[in-house]
């Protein structure tokens, strides 16, 4: 009985604090929104400046007075360079008078010697002229005979080479074929340089090709084939040639 009591009274203690706390929150009004704080915005008007009107500006008087002191001074000073030339001129012309005086005078004596040197000049010509003709008809002669020379070495090499494959055989090694002699003499010459039998045959449509041979059988050719690819670096073709 003595507990009930107590929890009675601190029950309702505890309501009553309840009631008054939110019992004036529920029964109150809302607060309008006119009476809110609103943002507040400000226009400041603008500032008075007060404006002076300036003159244009003026060119300094000095300007002119400095400009007239240097026409001046340019023209006195053109005074005195023509004054000063004036003389220089007159004593460079006097003194090339004088020096061409004497010259006059030292080159005269020397025309009575024209005579000789024009004699001496006709015995130069006519020997110069005389000369010329044994020397046109050197070179001719020196060309006939460079010709005869290098035609004779093609023709031995010719000969010693069909000799050689008359006596060896009938196969051969062709190394290469070529539209200028030249070219087929030059690769001649290289692979006689590097130990091989060498010579040249012309063929159809002017074109001249070098054998390396002649060799008596295929096998002979072959080997002289493969040789040829590692010294000379040219793929041959074994061919038998015609008698």
């Amino acid at each position: 009985m003595k507990y009930g009591m107590r929890e009675r009274i601190s029950g309702a203690i505890i309501l009553l604090a309840l009631a008054v706390i939110f019992l004036p929150m529920l029964f109150d009004d809302p607060v309008s929104r006119d009476e809110r704080p609103q943002p507040m915005l400000s226009i400041e008007a603008p500032l008075d400046v007060e404006r002076v009107d300036v003159d244009d500006p003026q060119p300094p008087s000095r300007l002119d007075e400095t400009s007239s002191d240097r026409a001046t001074d340019e023209s006195d000073s053109q005074g005195s360079t023509a004054a000063v030339t004036a003389p220089a001129q007159s004593d460079a012309t006097g003194g090339s008078d004088d020096a061409e005086a004497p010259q006059e005078s030292a080159v005269a004596p020397a025309q009575p010697s024209t005579d000789s040197d024009s004699e001496g000049s006709t015995s130069v010509a006519s020997g110069e002229s005389s000369a010329a003709p044994q020397a046109a008809s050197d070179p001719g002669q020196a060309d006939n005979a460079g010709n005869e020379q290098s035609a004779d070495p093609i023709a031995e090499l010719a000969r010693a080479a069909e000799a050689k494959r008359a006596a060896s055989g009938d196969w051969s090694v062709q190394a290469g074929s070529f539209g200028e002699p030249g070219n087929a003499e030059r690769l001649a010459k290289k692979l006689e340089s590097q130990g091989f039998s060498v010579f040249s045959r012309p063929r159809g449509n002017d074109l001249t090709a070098v054998y390396v041979g002649p060799y008596a059988s295929a096998e002979e050719g072959e080997r002289a084939r493969s040789e040829l690819k590692a010294k000379a670096n040219l793929q041959g073709l074994v061919v038998r040639m015609s008698p």
